[in-house]
């Protein structure tokens, strides 16, 4: 895949996904056509998963909710940093990231680590848990320990690793010392805002229930369950298992409380994610909850982007990224289709954007 179109179509998903996050109605909606193993989802909304080709055994990674990449290996976990680009580990331990080098070339490249599970958090941190459940960072290209152990991990945006431990156990990285919290999960991600979610150790159907840290509790959200989750500055995404075989998204659980700070939280007391767990039922979003502050796409600016994108996949493109959109008002659908044209108005005069199926690995 060329550099310029790459990066163009990583740009054209996170202004969709801005638009989708801000007029998303309902609780949890189906992200894409097929399930997942695992999920990951930029700052900006750049979203990549681990899911099942079409009509195939195999697994594989998805940019957005169609765009096949051919992977390294056999992809068992994902992240993503903070240009959109992945990270990768495959079933054997191998660490990958997609990079761009000096020259503008894109391509995979190998780090120096077997792991476990990969995190990226808001501020760019890299942390990963070995093959022996260590946890490390990324620093100037090399791995360093601070110990603990752990089998699934997150960051925040302080650049602080949250590690959820084999036996389930919740616990964060101060900066010099492993704080615990009461309760046990499965899975563990962090928004760009400090919002800690967690996927509980109750089975329901489609994986565990979803909970969130507000102050010192954790709050169950409703209708929502997963394998593997992620959160991003608009949505919270979980990967279902194969009883449902979906991924679902919602916006509306980023709303929390203005007292909330997990980065303050050394010694909490929460409640455990238990039957008796405050319940949080997802309302549509009003926009004059916390996190509404956050800059919005007209819908016109969201039409545009999908027509720009339309436009640079019109020479030779293969594959589609559907995202719906809201309806445009008038001057939105005008700039909109100006937008649109001028894009494929460039597709059609440059000749050579193309967007292949697939990234391939020379």
């Amino acid at each position: 895949m060329r550099t310029s179109s790459f990066a163009r179509i990583v740009a054209a998903l996170a202004v969709l996904a801005t638009a989708r996050g801000a007029h998303a109605q309902g609780s949890w909606l189906p992200y894409g056509k097929f399930g997942a193993s695992d999920i990951a989802v930029s700052p900006d909304g750049v979203v990549w998963l681990i899911g099942r080709e079409p009509r195939s055994i195999r697994s594989t990674l998805v940019l957005g909710e169609t765009q096949f990449v051919t992977p390294p290996g056999s992809p068992a976990r994902v992240a993503v940093d903070l240009n959109g680009f992945a990270w990768l580990l495959n079933s054997d331990g191998s660490v990958w990231h997609w990079e761009r080098n000096s020259t503008g070339k894109e391509d995979w490249v190998r780090s120096p680590l077997k792991a476990i599970d990969i995190a990226v958090g808001a501020s760019g941190a890299v942390w990963a848990i070995d093959t022996d459940q260590r946890i490390a960072q990324l620093r100037n290209g090399a791995w360093e320990s601070i110990g603990g152990a752990g089998v699934r991990i997150a960051v925040d945006p302080s650049g602080n690793p949250w590690v959820v431990s084999a036996a389930g156990t919740v616990s964060h990285w101060t900066g010099n010392a492993w704080a615990k919290l009461p309760g046990s999960a499965t899975d563990i991600s962090v928004a760009p805002d400090g919002t800690v979610f967690i996927l509980g150790t109750t089975p329901v159907r489609g994986g565990f229930k979803v909970f969130r840290l507000n102050g010192s509790t954790w709050e169950q959200i409703a209708g929502g369950a997963g394998v593997a989750i992620s959160a991003g500055s608009r949505a919270v995404y979980v990967a279902q298992d194969a009883t449902t075989n979906l991924v679902l998204s919602s916006s509306n659980v980023m709303l929390r409380a203005a007292s909330t700070d997990p980065s303050t939280q050394t010694t909490p007391t929460a409640t455990t994610p238990t039957a008796t767990t405050t319940v949080v039922t997802a309302a549509p979003a009003s926009g004059n909850e916390k996190g509404a502050s956050i800059p919005q796409t007209s819908a016109g600016t969201a039409a545009g982007a999908l027509g720009a994108l339309r436009g640079l996949l019109s020479k030779g493109a293969q594959a589609v990224v559907p995202v719906p959109i809201p309806s445009p008002s008038a001057v939105g659908a005008a700039a909109g289709a100006a937008a649109g044209a001028g894009g494929t108005a460039v597709g059609g005069a440059t000749g050579n954007v193309v967007i292949p199926r697939r990234i391939r690995v020379s």
